[in-house]
């Protein structure tokens, strides 16, 4: 192998080292990524020129050519962007320029591929002895010169650049650095102008402008990285120094778990939080600090972070303090995951929310206590107004009892004395009118003081099922008040064991007669059904619509109508229909009797 193989690929591993030291301390300046960059390029050309002398075929070397200009041919085009960087320059080129630097080298790259469909880059090439190597010989075609003259340009504008650039910061001609990038940027134009441009036999075997490249790439090196060096390394160490202050006086704490649950790194303020010191937990599983109880709700946790592969939060748990207290913590835990999307380990933040969950408690506790004097005040109000119901259903009854007993009796009275009356018409034959018109207005004031006395008392409630109460009072009320009234209603055996009939009964007493002394209905429809576990007793009437509801201000009887329909667990709607008429809706479930069926 001849000697200037070897040597690229000496060049080509001290660049590939020189790059991955750039890369390393990228983050000090734009120009040690672009110099990574370059320096990267230039090692696989080095290389890429090295196998190519080393092949002996035409298709290998070949190949190994069209490597060494996809690398490369973009070298040239980084220089100038070198020359602004190393000189101050920290602005990033606009997209249009870098699009404008790059177009022939592309270009370039493409007609060096495509050489054997076309001859404007190489009209032909073939192999040829020289020595004790086989040489890849091209004969150049119309377009090689442009690209090789583009090159040579835009290495020529890195150096008119980097003058101009020196011009206006003379402090930097006074600095190693500066005699250093000169060298940078002369070493490629100086080695390969013999090779390119004067054709020199006894340089036509090799081609020198890699070894210009290399010289290029260890003069920027040394000058960007060696004055840096210290500094670089002290600025990572008080990174480093910043970065573990925060973790040790965050409020939180952060950690790594492995596959197998065991903490592979805690921060120091774990013994903030729980007494024990940070090291100690390192290697022990945390299963071991996590209450037993809470350690199923972590590993479902744990298996849903593997299964997205995402970061996931809003896990709680308890975990026990050194002094054998239990403290509540939360997590958010993010896999980190090989090229195989395996998880390698996981790195979580908790934080303690003991005494946000302190706080939630007593307010649940106190919530729980409110809902206790609610319940309570409520069942107090629901006694008082079964309380009030009642004394006024028992003064009621004692009233229609009191009326049937005294004012239908004396009805009665009046009722027989104006028949002997009008039996007596023989003897006064001028008074059997008036007897008989006095014994009609009694037979009638008679018939209305029952009826009054009967919804009073309840007295057809009592001897009869809700349907047939209602029956009988359509029937007797409508006569009396010559009102309409239809009452509808499906027979259900639910309705005889039905506690609270009372209530139902008098809810629509009050809506029908509500209807005729305020709505001046003249036809009312009375419906009972029973459907999906409640009963639903409507009272629709064709009078006067109700108002609306901010106008709408109930009296005694509507609010003793609400109350009854409280008493029963239903609720009790005033509404209109499509028809404009007025509907009173009592709903009421029927849970609350079908067990006594």
């Amino acid at each position: 192998m001849h000697l200037y193989n070897h040597l690229l690929f000496l060049f080509s591993g001290v660049l590939l080292t020189l790059a991955a030291l750039s890369w390393v301390y990228r983050g000090t300046s734009a120009c040690a990524r672009t110099l990574c960059v370059f320096l990267a390029m230039e090692s696989l050309t080095c290389f890429s020129y090295g196998m190519n002398m080393a092949s002996g075929s035409l298709e290998a070397k070949l190949v190994w050519n069209h490597l060494e200009y996809l690398f490369g041919l973009p070298g040239p085009s980084l220089m100038p962007i070198l020359a602004l960087q190393v000189t101050g320059y920290e602005r990033r080129p606009p997209a249009w320029a870098l699009a404008a630097i790059f177009t022939v080298p592309v270009l370039g790259t493409l007609l060096n591929w495509t050489c054997r469909w076309q001859s404007l880059y190489y009209a032909r090439v073939w192999l040829e002895p020289v020595g004790d190597m086989t040489l890849l010989v091209k004969e150049r075609g119309p377009l090689y010169p442009l690209v090789f003259i583009y090159a040579f340009g835009l290495m020529v504008a890195a150096c008119v650049i980097f003058a101009w650039r020196l011009r206006r910061r003379p402090r930097l001609l006074r600095t190693g650095p500066a005699g250093l990038i000169g060298v940078a940027l002369l070493a490629p134009l100086v080695c390969g102008t013999p090779y390119y441009w004067l054709h020199l036999p006894w340089l036509q075997q090799v081609n020198t402008v890699h070894a210009g490249f290399f010289l290029t790439a260890l003069a920027f090196s040394a000058a960007l990285l060696s004055g840096q060096f210290q500094s670089l390394i002290q600025a990572l160490s008080e990174s480093e120094k910043r970065n573990q202050y925060l973790l040790e006086n965050a409020n939180a704490i952060f950690y790594t778990i492995d596959p197998d649950g065991r903490f592979s790194y805690v921060s120091n303020s774990w013994q903030q939080f729980l007494g024990h010191p940070a090291e100690a937990m390192v290697g022990r599983v945390y299963r071991e600090v996590v209450l037993a109880d809470d350690v199923p709700a972590c590993d479902a946790f744990l298996e849903s972070v593997v299964k997205t592969g995402d970061m996931k939060s809003g896990v709680e748990y308890r975990v026990r303090h050194v002094d054998g207290t239990l403290h509540w913590h939360t997590s958010s835990i993010k896999p980190v995951l090989d090229k195989q999307g395996r998880a390698v380990t996981f790195v979580g933040v908790a934080h303690d929310i003991t005494e946000a969950k302190r706080t939630q408690e007593a307010l649940r506790v106190a919530n729980e206590r409110l809902n206790e004097l609610i319940a309570r005040r409520e069942e107090e109000l629901r006694v008082a107004t079964a309380a009030a119901l009642e004394a006024g259903a028992a003064e009621a009854k004692r009233i229609g009892q009191e009326l049937h007993d005294g004012v239908c009796q004396e009805l009665v009275g009046l009722l027989r004395m104006a028949e002997n009356a009008g039996r007596q018409g023989d003897t006064a034959p001028a008074l059997r009118p008036q007897a008989e018109g006095l014994a009609e207005q009694a037979t009638r004031v008679l018939g209305l003081a029952r009826s009054v006395s009967y919804d009073l008392t309840l007295h057809d409630l009592d001897a009869s099922s809700l349907c047939e109460a209602l029956a009988v009072f359509a029937r007797r009320f409508g006569a009396a008040s010559g009102v309409v009234i239809e009452l509808n209603y499906s027979r259900d055996r639910r309705e005889a064991a039905m506690p609270g009939a009372e209530h139902v009964y008098r809810i629509v007493r009050e809506a029908v007669i509500n209807a005729i002394r305020h709505g001046l209905a003249r036809k009312i429809w009375i419906d009972l059904v029973y459907e999906r576990g409640q009963m639903v007793v409507s009272v629709t009437n064709d009078g006067a619509p109700s108002p609306p509801d901010r106008a709408f201000k109930p009296g005694v009887g509507i609010r003793q109508m609400q109350m009854r329909a409280g008493q029963l667990g239903g609720t009790l709607t005033f509404s209109g229909n499509a028809q404009g008429q007025t509907v009173v809706e009592l709903t009421v479930p029927q849970s609350g009797w079908e067990e006594e069926v």
